[in-house]
């Protein structure tokens, strides 16, 4: 130990084993020792400082002992040396500084706890963190007074669970010395087989400086949130998992969602339909590669959301990728264009266009409904099935189609089921369609749904395999009449059908109507211009027979009478005679010239089906149903309307006049070029339509012809000489409605400009006029020429309590409907003039008398005049003479007691 050997210090002075600044000291201790017997260490360890032989030093323990033998007194020493004991108390010494300064580095303390020895020991930056002097004993209840008084009681919680095995992991406030600090606190506790609490450690971090970053943090993200808020589009941002990280008020107010509710969500999960959610990811985790033509590809990019509400939106995204500084992708950033409103204005305008296109020219019925359905299934729908109203009222399948061949041959087995009127009286919402002749949405096409219109169960089988999600029937009407339905579907591949929807399809529906309407003109007026020209030729010949058979001897009656009055005796009794016999040839001669003239009136005339029309809607209809063909012209096609401007007339006539001009402007418009609309109101109580065009202009020579029948010229650069008979047509239209049309040009080259001037609604609004007020008793309106039979039946009616309006013509009837709004319609069909049959037809056409039920009151009661009648609308039929009682309660069984409740 020493590095000496025995010999070498045997006999010598202890001293030689100190170092030498200690020996003195030493050899000073054992004289006192020696002189007083006081000493001072004896049988005690303590640390010294030994010297070796080659003068190095080290540190031992000694413990020295006295023993007596006889007059001796021995004196032995223990040692131990402690270099390597001092070695390692000076690394423990070393490792617990760095550990104290690594602490306060990471602004970290530590703590232990033995229950068996009821110690808790602070590390040094602990007692920092709390502000407490180190060494200071520390209790639980010294620790929990330090928390913040807001915490304090969710922290005691949180630790007695921790007792108990809970982890412990939490944040919270200290109070020190007046000034709060955040704190990070973790804790390991050990338990025992029993479960009990032995001990346990932990960490305290002090948070404060991360605090006060996020602080700052969120204090910028609040500042920028609020730059969103008020930015025009939606935006969101999403990390590398597509978790939202930022969603401003735009984009929360578009989902319905509240932006605290979004943070941290999976934005495709929350708000991608099914349908589209793998393609969406897809070209999320292609935006997130950094990829230069991805970026390209996905810079612009939409795709429809979910609102809350389960509305499908559709959102034009303008993406980028985020980065952090080290230049790695760490999400994307996303401004977002709500499109859904101009997505479907542009659905429809492409509808309608290629519906227009498919159905000019087709004079076809079958062609029309075909044609029209694969429109449909083309941009709209995934089926379409189109069904016909035939003569008894009955529904005929005429139409099912699908987008492919697959749903083609799912749809077919549906052409067997044409819709029951058992079954549609059991579903209330169809009278919405039939009765009122308003489209039907059915949002979501349940089970139920399908099984209320299922006829048996092949035919729910059929329909659940068609996979329906939502549905649209409407009806297809044409000049008052509804000629049948059309329904349209679609499966979840696609989005609902909304209201919007629904108005595109009533217009389809529309369109469709009148092109069906048109085929059945064309083929009635093919038919019946062979059967005219046979008819004219065979009527030609019969007035011709009659006007001379009749004539020439009436001319010659009345010739004699002549001749009898002057060569004849004044007998009263022969020229009593004479009178008569003259009376009735003036008689007979009324009636040829009658029958002559009424001929002359069945030739083929223009009908009208008039009513209050609102001019904005016709001339908005007919520039949607231009849209197309002008952009495809290359043209700019604009409206300006006036709203309010009503007149009273025939609404597809007038929409034919404005249709027939808009095709006009474009046709001698060179592209590129525009053709405007407007609608104003006019001098004299007027409402004027203008079609203003750049286009090739007219001379002044032309506009002198221009409305001329078969007026043509030949102007330069125009695709087709001549003007045709359109303008012509136009012209009787309009003059027919009271109105007059007039063209304006400065010159060929500088444009034109058609005016068509028509005379106001000067009555009530529409609206005021089919207000009905209460009234005390139902309200009847007779049609009936015959005056006896017409006075006998008001006074009977009239006598039962109802209210009975009399006519003795179908057009005094017209005009007593625009005053008198009844009940029920009792109508003689043998009418003079306008018989009862045209007559319904016409009243039907206004739309406060289309649902009002009718009786035929006629002296025409074969089988056949009842079929008539119930085709043309008539629901009871009753036979001249009248039972007057029966008819009295026929109309009780329909009305019910003469006061309406």
């Amino acid at each position: 130990m020493f590095g000496y050997t025995p010999e070498e210090v045997l006999g010598r002075n202890v001293a030689i084993l100190a170092p030498e600044p200690d020996r003195s000291a030493h050899q000073g201790y054992i004289e006192r020792y020696l002189r007083t017997g006081k000493r001072r260490i004896i049988g005690i360890g303590r640390e010294v400082l030994a010297q070796r032989k080659d003068g190095t030093t080290f540190p031992i323990r000694l413990a020295v002992s006295e023993a007596c033998l006889g007059e001796h007194r021995i004196f032995t020493a223990i040692l131990h040396d402690l270099t390597d004991y001092k070695r390692v108390e000076q690394e423990l010494r070393q490792s617990r500084d760095d550990l104290d300064r690594a602490q306060a580095l990471a602004q970290t303390g530590s703590w232990r706890f033995d229950v068996r020895h009821n110690t808790l020991v602070w590390s040094a930056e602990t007692y920092r963190i709390f502000g407490i002097p180190e060494g200071t004993p520390v209790t639980y209840e010294l620790f929990l007074a330090y928390v913040h008084p807001d915490d304090r009681e969710r922290i005691d919680r949180e630790w007695q669970a921790a007792l108990r095995g809970a982890p412990y992991d939490t944040e919270h406030r200290i109070v020190v010395d007046g000034v709060t600090k955040w704190v990070h606190e973790m804790a390991e506790l050990e338990f025992d087989a029993d479960g009990n609490v032995t001990g346990g450690f932990g960490a305290v971090a002090d948070i404060t400086a991360r605090k006060q970053v996020e602080e700052a943090l969120r204090a910028e993200r609040d500042r920028a949130q609020r730059y969103l808020d008020l930015a025009g589009a939606s935006f969101i941002a999403l990390d590398t998992e597509g978790r939202v990280t930022l969603l401003n008020r735009r984009g929360s107010d578009l989902l319905g969602i509240p932006p605290e509710e979004m943070l941290g969500k999976d934005w495709f999960e929350v708000t991608v339909p099914r349908r589209d959610r793998r393609r969406i990811r897809a070209a999320f985790q292609q935006l997130l590669s950094g990829d230069p033509t991805a970026l390209q590809s996905f810079e612009f990019f939409a795709h429809p959301v979910l609102t809350r509400g389960g509305e499908e939106r559709l959102i034009a995204w303008h993406n980028s990728v985020l980065r952090d500084e080290s230049g790695k992708v760490i999400g994307t950033l996303s401004s977002g264009e709500d499109v859904t409103e101009s997505r479907r204005a542009e659905q429809r305008l492409h509808l309608i266009a290629e519906l227009s296109t498919v159905l000019a020219g087709v004079l076809s019925e079958e062609d029309v409904l075909r044609q029209a359905a694969r429109a449909a299934t083309t941009r709209y729908a995934d089926y379409c099935i189109v069904d016909l109203v035939t003569a008894d009222d009955s529904f005929r399948r005429v139409v099912v189609h699908g987008t492919d061949e697959r749903k083609q041959a799912l749809v077919a087995p549906l052409a067997d089921y044409p819709p029951q009127k058992e079954v549609l009286e059991q579903l209330p919402a169809m009278a919405q369609v039939l009765r009122e002749h308003q489209p039907l949405l059915i949002a979501e096409a349940t089970d139920a749904f399908l099984t209320a219109m299922a006829q048996d169960e092949r035919h729910l089988e059929a329909l659940r395999q068609l996979e329906v999600a939502s549905a649209i029937i409407v009806p297809m009407i044409a000049r008052g009449r509804i000629l049948g339905s059309v329904m349209v579907l679609r499966t979840p591949d696609h989005p609902r059908f909304t209201r919007e929807d629904a108005e595109v399809v009533d217009l389809f529906a529309h369109r469709t109507a009148l092109a069906l309407d048109n085929a059945r003109l064309y083929a009635a007026e093919q038919k019946a211009r062979t059967e005219a020209e046979e008819a004219n030729q065979a009527k030609d010949q019969f007035v011709s027979l009659v006007s001379h058979e009749l004539r020439t001897p009436l001319n010659a009656i009345s010739s004699g009478i002549a001749l009898l009055r002057r060569s004849i005796s004044q007998d009263g009794r022969v020229l009593h005679a004479l009178e008569i016999i003259d009376r009735n040839a003036t008689l007979q001669a009324r009636l040829v010239n009658d029958l002559i003239d009424l001929s002359r009136l069945q030739r083929g005339k223009l009908q009208f089906q008039r009513a209050p029309v609102d001019l904005t809607k016709v001339v908005q209809l007919s520039v949607l149903a231009y849209q197309q063909e002008a952009q495809d012209a290359g043209l700019t096609l604009e409206h300006r309307t006036e709203e309010g401007l009503w007149v009273y007339g025939d609404f597809d006539r007038l929409q034919q006049v404005v249709m027939n001009l808009l095709s006009n402007a474009t046709k001698f418009t060179p592209a590129p070029g525009s053709v405007c609309v407007r609608l104003h109101r006019g001098d004299n109580d007027t409402a004027c339509i203008s079609v203003e065009d750049t286009g090739i202009g007219l001379a002044p020579e032309q506009l002198d012809r221009l409305f001329q029948m078969f007026g043509q010229g030949d102007v330069a650069a125009q695709r087709r000489p001549g003007l045709g008979i359109g303008l012509a047509l136009v012209k009787g239209i309009v003059e027919r409605h009271g109105g007059r049309i007039w063209a304006e040009s400065e010159g060929v080259g500088k444009g034109s400009r058609f005016t068509v001037a028509l005379p106001l609604l000067t009555t009530a609004a529409p609206a005021a006029r089919e207000a009905t007020p209460e009234r005390p008793s139902a309200r009847l309106l007779l049609v009936e020429d015959n005056a006896d039979t017409r006075t006998l039946i008001a006074d009977s009616l009239t006598l039962d309590g109802y209210d009975v309006r009399a006519a003795a013509s179908g057009e005094e009837a017209l005009q007593v409907l625009q005053e008198f709004r009844p009940d029920l319609m009792l109508v003689d069909i043998g009418l003079p003039g306008m018989d009862g049959i045209e007559f319904l037809r016409r009243a039907r056409a206004l739309r406060w008398v289309a649902n009002v039920p009718a009786f035929a009151v006629t002296g025409y009661g074969a089988e056949e005049d009842v079929r008539r009648g119930r085709e043309a609308g008539f629901i009871g039929h009753f036979v001249k003479p009248i039972d007057l009682r029966a008819l009295e309660d026929r109309i009780r069984e329909l009305l019910g007691s003469p006061a309406i409740p």
